[in-house]
């Protein structure tokens, strides 16, 4: 049973290990759900990750620095088969991401990575049990998508936390993959009124359901 929280951070072990810096650009940035925003940078060559994995992205030459400074580590939530790199993030007023909300597409940014050891067995029939809540989605988004590209035979339940359907990330996307997808069972918490998903406390009953 593995879960997510908001934004990763690095061990010891991995700030000592060096990790190549690449220069990108900004692609695309959307609304996922309230003060949530993902984006979307070009993806290096050779940059091969994990799902589950994290990367750290700096900016070059911005606009404004405050004392969180201009490097940020986030989950990346594309699947490794996905040529962009996509990663999200609640918005907070913070120099960083307000840069993110407003630069023009297209600056410059350098990322690093991956780091990270919140993956998935490689036991490839080992079942999975995904805990998330809120932007905690992220990397688990990267894993849903990754099992709908594999083409093995693990079982996994998703299990997403929300106090309203308005602050779930990628909801509508993961209710879809779970569609088409027969080994993702996908239990969608108290995502608000009049929804189709389950509500109420969260008992380990509730777990079970798929």
């Amino acid at each position: 049973m593995r879960g997510a929280g908001e934004e990763p951070t690095m061990s010891e072990a991995e700030t000592l290990v060096s990790s190549p810096t690449r220069t990108v650009r900004l692609l695309d940035r959307y609304p996922i759900a309230e003060q949530t925003l993902a984006f979307e940078l070009e993806r290096p060559p050779g940059f091969d990750f994990k799902a589950g994995q994290f990367a750290e992205i700096t900016w070059i030459d911005p606009p404004e620095i405050d004392d969180r400074g201009k490097t940020r580590a986030f989950f990346i939530t594309s699947a490794r088969e996905d040529r962009r790199l996509t990663l999200a993030t609640r918005l907070r007023d913070i120099a960083f991401k307000r840069i993110l909300s407003t630069v023009p597409l297209g600056a410059r940014a350098r990322v690093a990575g991956p780091f990270g050891n919140f993956t998935l067995s490689n036991q490839a029939t080992r079942p999975a049990v995904l805990l998330a809540d809120g932007i905690g989605i992220t990397p688990l988004r990267s894993m849903a998508r990754h099992l709908a590209h594999e083409k093995r035979t693990r079982p996994v339940l998703l299990f997403y936390a929300n106090r309203r359907r308005e602050d779930a990330p990628f909801l509508e996307e993961l209710w879809a993959l779970k569609n088409e997808e027969s080994r993702l069972q996908f239990c969608a918490y108290h995502p608000g009124p009049g929804y189709r998903g389950l509500g109420g406390v969260a008992r380990p009953a509730a777990l079970l359901w798929a």
